[in-house]
C-alpha cells in the first residue's frame, strides 16, 4: 500500500487499508475515542466497535464504510457521524478538521 494510493482523490479507500484499531483525538481539546473498524460486513456497512469514547458524536458509532479517499463512521441511527480522509499510512483527519486519528496499539 502506498501513500499516493491512500490519498487518491478518485479512489474508494480499500477495506484492508482502513480496518483495525484507531485512536481519534479532538483537535480542540483532550477528548479521545478508541474505535475498532472491522472488515466484517453487516448488511450495507462494515462493523465498528467503540471501546472507549469521550467524544459525544462518536459514542453511538456501530458501522463504517469506505468512501473516496477515506472512510465514514455511521451511528446506530444510520446517520453519518464523521467523514475522514487518510493522510498517511496510519493517520487520518476529519474532513471538517475537528478530529485527528492514528492507529492505536492493540493490547
Amino acid at each position: 500500500m502506498s501513500l499516493a494510493r491512500l490519498q487518491s482523490a478518485s479512489r474508494l479507500a480499500a477495506v484492508e487499508d482502513v480496518r483495525g484499531l484507531w485512536l481519534l483525538r479532538a483537535t480542540d481539546g483532550d477528548q479521545r475515542c478508541r474505535i475498532a473498524l472491522s472488515a466484517h460486513r453487516s448488511g450495507t456497512w462494515h462493523e465498528a466497535t467503540v471501546e472507549t469514547c469521550d467524544i459525544d458524536r462518536l459514542r453511538s458509532v456501530r458501522a463504517w464504510r469506505p468512501i473516496v479517499g477515506g472512510f465514514e463512521l455511521i451511528g446506530q441511527d444510520n446517520a453519518g457521524r464523521g467523514r475522514f480522509r487518510l493522510t498517511g499510512l496510519d493517520t487520518f483527519e476529519a474532513v471538517d478538521g475537528s478530529l485527528r486519528g492514528q492507529r492505536a496499539a492493540e493490547f
